[in-house]
């Protein structure tokens, strides 16, 4: 359904305007001024490239 997009949307929208990653949702005012005061821990994924390209399979 195009209804859930609407959070990963906004999600990928603020992690390009703050340049943090975004892990955790709903996007909440006070959860966006935490995430731009460096007050939550950014959650570790070793497993994923933050390049797209080298999470492919060819």
């Amino acid at each position: 359904m195009p209804i859930l997009n609407v959070g990963a949307t906004i999600a990928c929208a603020v992690a390009n305007a703050t340049g943090k990653p975004v892990s955790e949702l709903p996007l909440t005012p006070p959860r966006v001024l935490s995430l731009l005061k460096d007050r939550t821990e950014a959650l570790e994924f070793d497993q994923i490239s933050r390049d797209w390209r080298e999470n492919v399979i060819s």
